[in-house]
């Protein structure tokens, strides 16, 4: 019978659970200062409150299973702070994280250890929390369908804000379900719980985490061999002899449902590695560089959080996007902690093994112990088969993508590490300096992430008052001014002059010359912080130009050309720059890099402003892509062209390929059946331009001007608006903050990245 206390410890774990889990950890909380100081204010009474409760009921301090391991990760940490102390901020950032994970490990094993908590009350948690992440999944699948149907399959985000996070989450809920069901006595939560699982595992299927689905493949494996030791039974044939005829036909069926979504998963699986944008080349890409910087630093590393960092100043690494991890945590840790994290890491598997395999065996061993094991003791090991799988199939996925960056999933998975390696007989601390100074260092750690986090979050707010400002009054250079005190308390965080540099910019592009001599000074901060940054250098170029520091302007536009390559604006910049500048054999060569990269560029208005730009595109129209050329000679009248063009196109089903099929077909309903699987600008645009083509055919002027116009609405950005939907990832990914979502200033010639829709639009 459960005690009043036991269902208050329940209540108060799966409080916190759903809290932490579904806002306090994920992005929307860590980007949102307001939400920010909700969860420290969480944090700092459940610190509190931890400590109080412990004092008062004489809990003793128990050893941790891994407190060797953790020893030879804070080497590898401090070693490879020192040895990148210009980086040291954005290090601090991963520290303060791992921080926060390391102290709820031990508030955790502490609480169970002294049987404050046991392992079913934090499963509960998990499980509830999950209950309601996969509510706002279901939800988001129906007002998918709801919108446009099932034309294309949703990828649900539920409160993550990214499917593979789902997926990192839902591999931990799954085993951990499947376990809680397996040990439960009634049937109706062993039903309860069934529905569950199937819930999860859909919602994982829409996911379409490749990870994820090899992670619970692993993780689904080691969960029925665990199962069937569980029971002492060592062999399939032995289990299946003792089950009952009907739950027989029970399993088959499963079985057999199984076996055809494990087929189905791996044909779509297989398919995908050559699908256009998620293609295994992104991924080997990331690995190149994590080699690269691991080669470069092998015994310290770069410093914890810092990948995103190194990635971006590696001229031959593309793709050259924002991340700000490896895709796999073994190359991260080495880019990051050199031999040092790898050695850590090879340690602190070792011991997770051995943890499990000693709470696998019955304390104290009997010799005479009968292979079939008791109920209570079958139940414990059940559970102990959910909470081995779920970190299996956590750190499988972790091998092929690190949803672990956002916290909420590193601390989902650091719940199921904890009911896996918790020891079932835990042992008391004996030596006197133990007792003396774990305590102590707890509460230091507590005290100094609690402080740090509420600074911290005051210097962000700060901040982000100072963008709000901008957004809402457009007085750029006032905002631009605010933000000095926060760089002056935070001057290695190389975010806030980057944004100070833009706002004094965006003055700048009014007239203001004092603002470009202080926007370029804000750049050039923030390039000496972080050197690698592209986007920097071109507006750092832009400025030089309005302040008439040709010279300065050619080496910055160069640099920016050098470090992103496979960016063409940068290298259409450079040529304008040398071409006005008097260099044309430059020019001509920085516009070749351009067209090398990009032919389709030859289709830009802008492209024939210049007589040399306009001589290079009727030598590079024969390497236009199929889209670009099917438009082209659509455009132009020749359909049978038109028609053997596009035969070459290898675009996935979308609005643009569905958009041109109408155009060639003539079909005035496909244009329509578009708009219904359209969401971004773009892609409505693209509807829009279908439209106006029809129209246009069917000499309809005034429909066709009316559509032409609503698609150039679409393309239209106000002031502020994103122009590079990847930059974001540099304030979000790279510095866990808001930001502008525009990145380039007006100077900075950065058009909309669809030649083909542009030319239609133009020509229409």
């Amino acid at each position: 019978m459960k005690t009043s206390s036991d269902l208050a410890g329940r209540a108060v774990v799966i409080l916190l659970c759903s809290i932490i889990l579904i806002i306090g950890a994920t992005f929307n909380s860590i980007l949102n200062p307001e939400l920010g100081a909700f969860v420290l204010a969480v944090m700092t009474l459940t610190a509190a409150g931890w400590w109080l409760w412990r004092r008062r009921r004489g809990w003793r301090w128990f050893r941790a299973p891994l407190d060797a391991a953790f020893a030879l990760w804070a080497l590898a940490f401090g070693l490879a702070l020192l040895a990148n102390l210009d980086a040291w901020r954005r290090i601090a950032i991963g520290l303060w994280y791992v921080g926060v994970y390391v102290g709820v490990w031990y508030v955790l094993l502490d609480a169970l250890a002294n049987g404050g908590i046991r392992r079913e009350m934090l499963a509960d948690g998990v499980l509830v929390g999950g209950a309601v992440v996969n509510l706002f999944g279901v939800t988001q699948v129906a007002a998918w369908a709801g919108a446009f149907g099932l034309e294309r399959l949703p990828r649900p985000v539920s409160v993550f804000g990214n499917p593979n996070f789902l997926g990192a989450f839902l591999v931990v809920l799954i085993p951990l379900a499947l376990s809680r069901a397996a040990a439960s006595r009634s049937r109706v939560i062993r039903v309860a719980l069934g529905f569950y699982v199937l819930l999860s595992l859909a919602l994982l299927f829409l996911t379409f985490s490749r990870g994820a689905w090899v992670g619970l493949a692993a993780g689904g494996a080691l969960w029925l061999w665990l199962m069937l030791r569980a029971g002492g039974q060592f062999s399939l044939r032995s289990w299946w002899r003792v089950q009952p005829g009907g739950l027989k036909a029970v399993w088959l069926a499963g079985g057999a449902a199984a076996l055809i979504a494990a087929a189905l998963a791996s044909i779509l699986l297989i398919r995908s590695l050559t699908a256009a944008g998620r293609d295994v080349g992104l991924r080997t890409e990331l690995y190149a560089a994590a080699a690269q910087l691991f080669a470069e630093k092998p015994l310290t590393g770069h410093g914890l959080f810092t990948y995103g960092r190194g990635l971006v100043r590696l001229p031959g690494i593309e793709p050259d996007k924002p991340h700000s991890h490896a895709h796999n945590i073994v190359l991260q840790i080495a880019a990051e902690t050199g031999l040092p994290g790898l050695a850590a890491l090879a340690v602190t598997l070792a011991l997770m093994a051995r943890a499990v395999r000693a709470n696998w065996k019955p304390s104290p061993p009997d010799p005479d112990l009968s292979p079939i094991v008791t109920g209570n003791e079958r139940r414990r090991r059940i559970m102990l088969a959910g909470a081995g799988a779920a970190v299996v199939a956590f750190g499988v996925h972790q091998l092929t993508d690190v949803p672990a960056m956002m916290p909420a999933i590193a601390l989902t998975g650091l719940i199921a590490l904890v009911l896996a390696v918790a020891p079932a007989q835990p042992q008391p601390m004996t030596a006197r300096w133990r007792l003396a100074g774990h305590p102590v260092g707890v509460m230091a750690l507590w005290v100094l992430i609690l402080v740090s986090g509420w600074w911290s979050n005051r210097v962000y707010n700060e901040y982000l008052t100072a963008l709000r400002a901008a957004a809402d009054s457009g007085d750029y250079r006032g905002a631009a001014e605010r933000l000095q005190p926060v760089i002056n308390a935070a001057p290695n965080l190389s975010l806030y002059p980057l944004e100070q540099g833009f706002l004094y910019g965006m003055a700048a592009a009014e007239g203001d010359a004092d603002a470009a001599r202080a926007g370029s000074a804000a750049y050039q901060r923030f390039l000496a912080l972080d050197p690698g940054y592209a986007l920097a250098w071109a507006n750092l170029a832009a400025l030089c130009e309005e302040l008439g520091e040709t010279e300065r302007a050619l080496e910055a536009w160069a640099r920016a050309a050098e470090l992103d390559p496979e960016i063409w604006p940068y290298a259409f910049n450079l040529g304008q720059a040398a071409e006005a500048a008097g260099d044309p054999a430059r020019a001509e060569a920085a516009y070749r890099d351009a067209l090398r990269v990009y032919p389709d560029a030859i289709l830009y208005p802008e492209w024939d402003d210049s007589a040399l730009r306009a001589s290079l595109g009727d030598i590079y129209a024969v390497g236009l892509s199929a889209p670009a050329m099917t438009v082209v000679q659509l455009v132009n009248g020749r359909l049978d062209n038109a028609r053997l063009a596009w035969e070459d196109n290898i675009l996935p089903d979308g609005v643009q390929k569905a958009v041109i099929g109408a155009l060639l077909d003539g079909d005035l309903n496909q244009p329509a059946a578009a708009e219904r699987i359209a969401i971004t600008p773009q892609e409505r645009a693209w509807v829009h331009a279908g439209r106006a083509w029809m129209a246009r055919m069917a000499g309809d002027e005034a429909g066709a001007a009316r559509e032409t116009a609503a698609a150039r609405q679409q393309l239209t950005r106000g002031p502020l608006d994103t122009d590079d939907t990847d930059a974001i990832n540099i304030a979000y990914g790279q510095f866990l903050r808001l930001a502008i979502p525009r990145w380039f200033l007006p100077g900075v010639y950065y058009p909309v990245d669809d030649a083909a829709l542009v030319y239609l639009i133009e020509n229409t």
